[in-house]
């Protein structure tokens, strides 16, 4: 039996959160780069071939996630 698809990427974002939680420098680049513009899309997550994704992407979230519990 699989895991739900968005219960397994709550888990896995609340594992890279814990393991972020000790690198400051990455966390304030990731918070730095992944910002919305104008329309509400991430800055950070560009792409040639599709829109952006609405902020706050993942990153952002994952960037901002002391306050993230475990799913």
């Amino acid at each position: 039996m699989t895991t739900p698809r968005p219960e397994r990427n709550g888990r896995l974002l609340f594992e890279a959160a814990e393991i972020i939680t000790g690198w400051p420098l990455v966390r304030a680049r990731l918070s730095a780069a992944h910002v919305p513009d104008a329309r509400g899309r991430c800055r950070g997550c560009t792409s040639q071939t599709r829109d952006a994704p609405r902020w706050p992407c993942a990153l952002a979230v994952l960037a901002g996630a002391r306050l993230l519990t475990p799913p």
